[in-house]
């Protein structure tokens, strides 16, 4: 299955609107210590790969495989099996929050491609790269908001 122009439109259409990462001096700068610097960085780097993983199923069609790669990866599944509990007393409280709001993203991504598997074709891609959206914009508010030493 081709992606659909509209939704390849959708993608470029966000990846050219959405804020860039600030510049590092404009960034909170928040100390932890050197192994929970690398774990969170693993984190992220898995999340990454979900993300990545996700787009890549959308891409064929196979939406129910993007909706459990999304929330094992991404969603608050992913929060709770990659121990961010572990990660909290290093965060600023807004840190924290936002974290939790792109898990929150993340869930709600995989319930947008649970629902598409179930809509004709075409119809569901908006409220899929709307989510999606919400996700990107997440990980993106929060690297440009604090940075690690």
């Amino acid at each position: 299955m081709s992606i659909p122009k509209s939704l390849t439109a959708a993608a470029l259409a966000l990846a050219m609107t959405m804020p860039q990462v600030a510049n590092a001096a404009e960034r909170s700068v928040v100390q932890v210590p050197p192994e929970i610097r690398l774990a969170m960085a693993e984190v992220m780097r898995q999340q990454l790969d979900a993300l990545n993983a996700v787009i890549s199923a959308v891409a064929a069609g196979e939406f129910g495989k993007a909706a459990e790669i999304a929330e094992q990866g991404l969603g608050m599944t992913a929060s709770a099996r990659y121990g961010g509990a572990r990660f909290s007393p290093y965060m600023p409280a807004d840190m924290g929050r936002m974290g939790g709001a792109t898990h929150r993203a993340g869930s709600r991504l995989a319930i947008a491609l649970q629902d598409a598997e179930l809509q004709a074709p075409g119809e569901a891609h908006a409220s899929v790269v709307k989510a999606l959206a919400a996700v990107t914009e997440g990980c993106n508010g929060c690297h440009a908001a604090f940075g690690f030493r």
